[in-house]
């Protein structure tokens, strides 16, 4: 995976919270290494968040990956997504 995928999945990303938060200025403005719970994704949110993640980006994720520490960033999570990503592609 390249760093423009990696981007461009940071870039997914930070629509789709912009969008669960009802907030679309958010987009622009949300730090990729800043929490996603203090832009306003709360635990429900997290789960639409995952879910989307998974559909989007055809990846899944065991029950033991699921731990907030992964998913506190758009950079761990991209940093995740691209993971799983590059052992599919193996």
């Amino acid at each position: 995976m390249t760093h423009s995928d990696r981007n461009e999945i940071m870039k997914r990303l930070k629509a789709k919270i912009a969008e669960l938060v009802d907030s679309p200025e958010l987009a622009e403005r949300l730090d990729v290494h800043g929490s996603i719970q203090e832009a306003g994704v709360d635990s429900i949110l997290t789960i639409n968040l995952l879910v989307y993640i998974e559909e989007a980006f055809d990846v899944t994720f065991c029950d033991e990956e699921l731990d907030i520490d992964h998913f506190a960033t758009v950079s761990q999570i991209a940093d995740c997504i691209a993971g799983k990503k590059a052992v599919g592609a193996r």
